[in-house]
Formats: structure tokens, sequence, C-alpha cells
């Protein structure tokens, strides 16, 4: 037999061997838990997708995820910046109570506008070493764990749970033709953890920089959508949708790789984001990426643009396909929830979860107890002005501090929260104020005090 003829039937020998040993370990997998893989997004609304309702921006593998598992339409963030919701993730605690109320940087600049300053004794440190977080929890039932992307939780995520990590923020900012942001490479950062893994459960966040500005895309991919762009729709960017265009294909590239490996009937995959979408307006003018209509608000506030995010679940098998529901989830449920599914004693979770588990609404139909849902923002930002929020029900209450007036919204009726109902509701109203102002003291939430330079002639709120 010729050489370069033994050499290459000796290759495709080797190859069909190595998909066989791969194949023989996604068997074996089946008697363990199963692999869990969240592609966490920075910034993005739920209608920057088309399984939400997007015509403008083309998101075919995000809809596929959809399709193929459970579509959750209210779905938040535990707060309407990032840092504080990431916190939350790994804790399960709402950030009012891990004091990390705000994203994690230096000292902010005082505007004399602003009525009152941040608070004093606010968590901009991020995760603590005395806390257990989500990834440690699932160690205890033999998970291996990895983060690729932003971090922005405090320390690194070697100090909490992950076994290996990328957090390099250069592919933020860098323009790479071939891959803005760097999501295919974080992608295959994350299919490469799970291929060398492939003997115990693995727990991956796909932590992308996309979406959030700067706004980096494919000079071509951003051409083909300014020819699509029609003024009727409220979504025009095409910069920024060609950027959601790659984050898509990024979310292909899991989906096939994991279909392709037989990995994906042992492998729940969810899509989750950290805030709702940059849709800012300045004077009059708009500032921001990305538009959330009909959701009223941008990253930032507290009405449901700032809040509400898409999640994606699927898990062959386990989760039913082209499912859609409408129970509020929230941020620190994903503690509890993981942990049930990676098979750990409820009684074995760390400090105070905040959250509850949706297993039961993933695999069973089930449904959740009617509980409030929280938020707490004491500071400012160019999307909106401090806030409180208590969500019961189909009722939304917003308590705003530096003038101590609330709104009271009913998002069955008025899903864009256009209608203050408190006048027409002085006593539920009353009732849900005191409700919050209770939990704010009772997790002993950091308070937003007096601006000492604050200037009424230059006040903009």
């Amino acid at each position: 037999m010729p050489t370069r003829l033994r050499t290459l039937t000796i290759f495709v020998a080797l190859i069909a061997c190595a998909a066989m040993t791969w194949k023989a370990n996604v068997m074996q997998a089946a008697d363990m838990p199963p692999n869990i893989v969240m592609i966490f997004v920075d910034d993005m609304g739920p209608m920057d997708l088309g399984c939400y309702g997007s015509t403008f921006h083309q998101t075919p593998n995000m809809d596929k995820l959809s399709a193929q598992g459970m579509r959750f339409n209210q779905a938040y963030a535990a707060c309407a910046v990032c840092s504080p919701t990431r916190v939350s993730l790994y804790t399960g605690q709402y950030p009012a109570r891990t004091g990390t109320t705000n994203w994690i940087r230096g000292s902010a600049k005082q505007f004399p506008h602003e009525k009152l300053s941040e608070p004093a004794d606010w968590n901009v440190a991020g995760l603590k070493d005395a806390w257990t977080t989500l990834p440690e929890v699932l160690k205890t039932a033999g998970y291996t764990t990895a983060s690729f992307g932003k971090w922005h939780a405090g320390g690194s995520p070697a100090d909490h749970g992950f076994d290996q990590s990328y957090d390099d923020w250069s592919f933020n900012r860098e323009e790479n033709q071939a891959d803005p942001k760097g999501v295919s490479r974080l992608t295959k950062m994350a299919t490469d953890f799970i291929h060398e893994n492939d003997k115990q459960p693995v727990f991956v966040v796909i932590s992308h920089f996309a979406v959030h500005t700067p706004i980096r895309f494919n000079n071509a991919t951003r051409d083909a959508y300014a020819e699509r762009v029609e003024q009727d729709n409220p979504q025009t960017n095409a910069d920024y949708a060609a950027m959601v265009d790659e984050l898509d294909r990024s979310v292909g590239q899991l989906l096939d790789f994991l279909d392709q490996t037989g990995a994906a009937d042992h492998t729940l995959v969810i899509l989750y984001a950290d805030n709702g979408g940059l849709d800012l307006e300045v004077n009059g003018r708009k500032k921001g990426p990305a538009n959330n209509d009909p959701l009223r608000g941008s990253k930032g506030s507290q009405y449901e643009g700032g809040l509400r995010v898409p999640l994606l679940v699927r898990w062959p098998g386990r989760v039913p396909a082209n499912q859609t529901n409408d129970i509020p989830i929230i941020t620190p449920d994903f503690l509890p929830t993981l942990a049930e599914i990676a098979g750990v004693d409820p009684a074995e979770l760390p400090q105070t979860v905040d959250g509850v588990s949706f297993a039961s609404v993933l695999t069973e139909n089930g449904s959740l107890a009617d509980r409030p849902l929280y938020w707490h923002f004491p500071h400012y930002h160019p999307g909106g002005r401090p806030g409180s929020v208590i969500r019961v029900g189909d009722q939304k209450l917003i308590y705003r501090p530096d003038d101590k007036t609330v709104e009271l919204f009913d998002l069955a009726q008025d899903p864009r929260e256009a209608s203050d109902l408190s006048a027409q509701m002085p006593e539920q109203t009353e009732q849900l104020n005191e409700r919050l102002q209770s939990w704010l003291d009772q997790v002993d939430a950091p308070r937003a005090i007096p601006n000492p330079n604050y200037k009424r002639r230059r006040a903009r709120y």
C-alpha cells in the first residue's frame, strides 16, 4: 500500500475511533446530571429576538432554541444594570440583600442636578469570599465549571468556583470583521471545554460582551440590514442588528456542536440577559442602539424595558418543545433551580436564597406559588432615576426616593406602563408601598442619601 494511502487510512481510522469514544462517553453521561450551558448576553431585551416579535432582526438560531424548548414571556433581570444581576445569579439573592446595587466601578461623579447621592455603604466589591456561589454548589454534585467572557461580578471567576475561565475584556472593543465581540471564540472555548470534560457533567457560562456598546459588526452583515430598513418598523439600527446577527450565529455554533456530537439530549441550554436593551432617549433624541417597544424604558430604568429580558430553555426529552410560559421568573431563581436539576439537596443550599426553583415549570408544566418580586436601584443612570419596585400578581408599584412619589401599573391590562393607577387605587398603592418598604428594611438594603451639593435650579428630575 502506498505510504500516503496508508497514512490517510490510519488518519480516518483514528477519527472514527475518536468519534466512537466521544459517543460512548455521551452515552455514559446519561447516568449523570445534565450538562448546563448558559448563554449570558449583555444588554439584550426580548424584542431583539424574532421569537419575541422582532421583524427586523434575523435570529434563526435563537428562534430555533425557542422552538425546541420553552420561551418565558415574563422573565426578569434582578437589576436594570449588569453587575447586580451577575452577583444575584451566582448567590441566589436579590441585589438589595447582597448590597451590590449598581455596576461595579470606581468612584462615581456626583452631579448637582441629582437630588440624592448613592448609598455610602453599597457593596462595590461584588461577590464576597464568604458566600457560596452557584458553581460551588454545582461542584458538590460532581460538576466541572467554566466561565468564558464578561465577568464584572467582583474578584475573578477562579475566586468564586470556576475551574476554568477567560475574562479578557479586549474582545469587547476590538474591531474584528471575522468575529465581532469575540462571540465565536467564546463559544469555541465553551465547546472545547465540554468536549474535553465529557466524563463528568459541566456547568459552562458563555458570558458575551455582545450586545453591549461599543457596537461591533461585520460590514457585509451590516450592509444587508441597511437594505432592509423600513420607516414604519421601530427597529432601524442596521449596525446594532448586525451585532445581534453575529450573536445569533454563535448560538447556532453551540447548538450544532451539541447536536452533532450527540450531547444535546444530555445538555440543558439557557439563553438569558443581564438587563434590558439600551433604548435611551435624551432630550427627545435617540441615544441607544436598541428599541424595546412596546415595553417602556431602557437599561437603567425601573420600567419593563429596563428589567424584562429574554429567557429560552432547551433540554430535549425533558423540557417540552415549542412551549411558551407567562410565569414571572427572576435572576435569583436560577441557583435553586439548577441545584435541584443537579440533584443537590435543598437543605444543603448556602446562605439565604431569595429565589425559588422553577425546575418543575420546565419539566412538569408545573406552576409557582404566588410571590412578590422586588427590585432596588438607589442610583442615577442615563436610563432613569433611583427607584424601588414590588410586583405582586400583575400589579407593579415603583417608589421614587428622591421625591417620595409612587406609580402603580396593571401589567396585564397596561404592559406599556402608560397609565398610573396610584390615584385611582390609593389603598392598594399604600399597601404595596408599605410591603416594599418593610422588605427593604428586612434585607438591610442600601439607601440613597441627600446630595449635599444639590442645586434645585439645575434639577432634571
